[in-house]
């Protein structure tokens, strides 16, 4: 946790103009804006229509829209103009932010650059859009200097009246805490209650996520020590991890779906047509056969069959041959199988 600072009331607060959104300050000094163009924005595209019979049956291609796309079809042309107004009303809201924070003074600065005879006006600096409108107001006051030329208008005020001050009171006490029992916080979901349905989710949650990372039985020596050095785990929770790892990959009783030769795939995400993603939690795949593994814990139930050959029918959209379906219950040390 951190707890910012309150500010200095005589520094100086540098900001985006963004993060001043909503805000207000007694003098606020914006820094020159002529080096932006009123329609740059970085390296933009969108997606543009396009004919599917000219695009391999593709209706929209994602473009470039820098300014040759003004050259491309009627849709890129129609969609680079509507970018290109609304890169120019993100600039001009942008302005209208900065300039709106100041309570008494605005200061506002620019380099001075010529415009072009051929320059066109969306393409104009921001600090050349600010000469445009200053010259044309008579109201401004102008001033030329060496290097300088100033607009002024109104009068430099102050509003805000300063606050006397509080007396400091001198502290009479302190108390001075050891470090060596301070309070540890844990964040890991479910550690926070020692017993009943809760901690056995999250017993089951440990052990899936170790799970996850046993390729073949050469891996367990290296997870069984992530265990051990776990501090967010009891000593009794390292313990039964353990040994039901050591079970589930024992010979006597699925050590053949974690032999080292195997190709397998751990929670691999699938894609379907529609943007889904279903991440079963074990693949073995040999000669384009695929068997399919899921952990489970408690009972068993006609949804984790259901589940498993959901990832069967979309594996088969793959043009991979369905070998086994294996659901393994790790309370029970139970296999279910079903081609």
């Amino acid at each position: 946790m951190s707890v910012p600072a309150t500010p200095d009331p005589q520094a100086v607060q540098i900001m985006t103009i963004h993060k001043s959104k909503g805000l207000e300050f007694p003098v606020v000094i914006v820094p020159p804006y002529s080096d932006t163009q009123a329609d740059f924005s970085i390296k933009p595209t969108d997606w543009v229509s396009v004919s599917p019979t000219a695009y391999e049956g593709f209706e929209h291609l994602y473009m470039s829209l820098a300014s040759e796309a003004k050259f491309y079809p009627i849709h890129a042309q129609e969609v680079y103009t509507t970018h290109l107004h609304k890169t120019q009303m993100d600039h001009i809201n942008g302005l209208y932010v900065a300039f709106t924070r100041a309570v008494e003074q605005l200061y506002v600065c620019s380099i001075d650059k010529t415009e072009s005879k051929t320059q066109k006006e969306s393409s104009l600096r921001h600090g050349q859009l600010l000469k445009r409108f200053l010259e044309r107001d008579t109201a401004w006051n102008k001033e030329e200097m060496d290097l300088v030329t100033s607009f002024q208008k109104g009068t430099p005020i102050q509003l805000a009246t300063s606050k006397s001050s509080t007396p400091t009171l001198p502290l009479g006490n302190y108390q001075v805490y050891s470090t060596g029992s301070r309070t540890d916080f844990s964040t890991r979901r479910g550690m926070l209650w020692a017993s009943g349905v809760q901690e056995a989710i999250n017993k089951g949650n440990l052990l899936h996520d170790y799970m996850s990372q046993i390729e073949s039985i050469e891996d367990l020596p290296a997870v069984v020590l992530k265990i051990q050095n776990d501090d967010y785990i009891s000593s009794q929770v390292k313990s039964e991890l353990i040994e039901t790892l050591n079970l589930l990959i024992s010979p006597q009783y699925f050590e053949k779906y974690f032999k080292p030769d195997l190709n397998i795939l751990n929670e691999r995400g699938i894609l379907t047509p529609e943007g889904k993603k279903f991440i079963p939690d074990r693949l073995i795949i040999d000669n384009g056969q695929v068997t399919i593994i899921d952990y489970k814990t408690g009972a068993q139930l006609e949804k984790h069959r259901d589940q498993l050959d959901y990832y069967a029918a979309l594996l088969l959209q793959m043009d991979y041959k369905i070998k086994e379906k294996v659901l393994i219950y790790t309370d029970e040390l139970k296999e279910l199988v079903w081609n």
